[in-house]
């Protein structure tokens, strides 16, 4: 077999003996068989391109396929995650756990498959959470009920105390040490009375907190909206100062002549508001010397709008 040129046009010709010659046919006579090559090469070329044509529509079918075919087996692992990611950001700590939103649908919860495994798990750990969610809340209910039982019960022997303390001051002539002695039960009882009464606010403050993050309104019988003037707070505390400290001196600082619509009161409970200033100024009278000048003073907090500041300062050694 070789190539040929005859008259510009390429052949490949094979020439063959023949060896069994016929009627039509001499001895010896050779038989040559050529074909254009030109035609060959776009009959392979052309084989050539639908094969490869016919590889690229193969593959890109089996890609699109299979691309559906794994979004379908993965369309119940995201639902999987979207539970998990809402229980993520539920806010355990006020309203626990929705059970319609933290739960399983029951259909990923069957099947041998590992989706169904990983559901079943988190399933679990959910409930886990939950139940440990109701005992706690169960276990705070308890002890809420307790601290509020045992105020109310406190409260009638401090004030038996308290009474028969004062009756004994006024009917018993006792020495100066006993006078002392009295002075300091009596003190003692006040005492009590007020971690007493504090531990009822604090229950009701919790309680009030748990509605509000529930989506409840406190009820009448605690009163947290009321509007309190803190010049009038802060003149009062300072003038039961200057009675119990007389050796001090006490000055009050108010904003005066106020520009009309100013702001001078603050949404909050007026006795424990008027119980942290006077404290303040109960620091500043036990912790200085005879003599120190302290003083009160009230201004708008300018970085916040809304609220106020109140500051107690004293000329002490600190």
């Amino acid at each position: 077999m070789l190539d040929a040129v005859v008259g510009d046009v390429s052949y490949r010709v094979q020439a063959q003996l023949l060896s069994a010659p016929g009627p039509w046919v001499a001895a010896d006579q050779v038989l040559v068989v050529g074909a254009p090559t030109g035609a060959m090469s776009d009959v392979a070329r052309q084989a050539l391109l639908a094969v490869a044509v016919g590889l690229s529509v193969t593959v890109l079918t089996t890609a699109i396929l299979v691309t559906l075919w794994l979004r379908r087996g993965l369309a119940p692992l995201r639902e999987v995650a979207a539970v998990a990611e809402r229980v993520a950001q539920a806010d355990m700590v006020h309203a626990g756990l929705d059970p319609e939103d933290s739960r399983m649908p029951p259909r990923l919860l069957q099947g041998p498959d590992e989706v169904a495994v990983v559901a079943q798990a988190l399933d679990r750990f959910t409930g886990s959470v939950e139940a440990a969610l109701e005992q706690r809340r169960v276990q705070e209910q308890h002890m809420r009920r307790f601290m509020a039982d045992a105020s109310h019960e406190l409260r009638t022997p401090l004030a038996s105390v308290r009474g028969y303390a004062e009756m004994i001051a006024m009917t018993e002539e006792l020495s100066a040490t006993g006078r002392r002695s009295l002075g300091r039960v009596l003190f003692q009882a006040d005492r009590m009375a007020t971690l007493v009464d504090d531990m009822l606010l604090l229950e009701r403050l919790e309680s009030v907190s748990r509605g509000r993050a529930m989506g409840l309104e406190p009820s009448g019988e605690v009163a947290l909206a009321e509007q309190v003037d803190l010049s009038e707070v802060v003149l009062e505390c300072v003038m039961d100062a200057r009675a119990a400290w007389p050796d001090h001196t006490w000055v009050v600082d108010l904003p005066e002549g106020a520009e009309p619509g100013a702001q001078r009161s603050v949404t909050g409970d007026r006795s424990q508001l008027a119980r942290v200033v006077g404290n303040l100024l109960s620091n500043a009278a036990k912790h200085t010397p005879v003599g120190t000048t302290v003083t009160a003073s009230v201004r708008q907090d300018q970085p916040r709008p809304g609220f106020m500041l109140v500051s107690i300062h004293d000329d002490g050694g600190g």
